[in-house]
């Protein structure tokens, strides 16, 4: 998938060759003096992380108290499995104890909506779970750099933020309506000639960027931004 990266802590963005990356160049670290720490509900996942962290020269750990390790001098990475915001605030949290730790969450959920509501509690980046290992190792020492590499659509959709509201208008905006009326799939999908599964994709992709993961919330924020009456 195509990434976009981005240099944490920055005012002044720029673009080349498909890529949107600080200007400026990052700090390299020495894999070899950076402490990691990986939490995953399932072993096999978690040690084949860690293998794979180790192999790229990391120092991984395995301790029994975080919050006591995070706050240890040096620079860390603390990777943990998030299927929830508040899992999310809390690795946040732990990563604000010292300047030295880096917060990195493996998303369960890698839609445009799981990443910035992850994003938004205040880790320093994100990736899915069932990323490649090395994809993963790669956007973890992005992290312990101060950067942030995410794949392109994810990063777009940041970029827009509510701007991407205003180009939710014309048929997006009549769907919205016809489902506040009290609509169904299959009746939206008759009126503009889909099949009742395009339909599905269309209104997934408009409930993402209304920051929805429902009809439900879709709703609601369509409601809140006067999309709908």
């Amino acid at each position: 998938m195509p990434e976009m990266l981005a240099k944490q802590g920055s005012s002044s963005v720029g673009q080349a060759a498909g890529v949107i990356k600080e200007v400026g160049i990052a700090t390299p670290v020495e894999q070899s003096s950076v402490y990691v720490t990986v939490r995953d509900p399932f072993p096999a996942y978690r040690r084949g992380l860690e293998l794979a962290l180790a192999e790229a020269g990391y120092r991984v750990e395995y301790p029994s108290d975080l919050a006591d390790w995070a706050g240890a001098p040096g620079a860390r990475a603390v990777v943990v499995t998030c299927t929830s915001s508040s899992e999310a605030r809390a690795l946040a949290l732990l990563r604000d104890r010292t300047d030295d730790v880096v917060a990195v969450a493996v998303l369960g959920e890698a839609s445009r909506v799981g990443y910035r509501e992850v994003l938004e509690t205040g880790v320093d980046s994100a990736v899915a779970r069932d990323a490649p290992l090395e994809r993963i190792v790669d956007v973890i020492g992005a992290a312990v750099e101060r950067r942030t590499v995410l794949p392109t659509e994810v990063a777009r959709t940041l970029a827009l933020g509510d701007k991407d509201n205003e180009l939710i208008e014309g048929q997006q905006a009549e769907w919205l309506r016809a489902l506040a009326r009290g609509a169904t799939v299959e009746d939206l999908a008759a009126s503009v000639g889909y099949s009742e599964r395009a339909m599905y994709r269309h209104l997934r992709r408009l409930y993402e960027r209304l920051g929805a993961r429902n009809r439900t919330e879709a709703l609601l924020q369509a409601l809140r931004q006067g999309l709908i009456d």
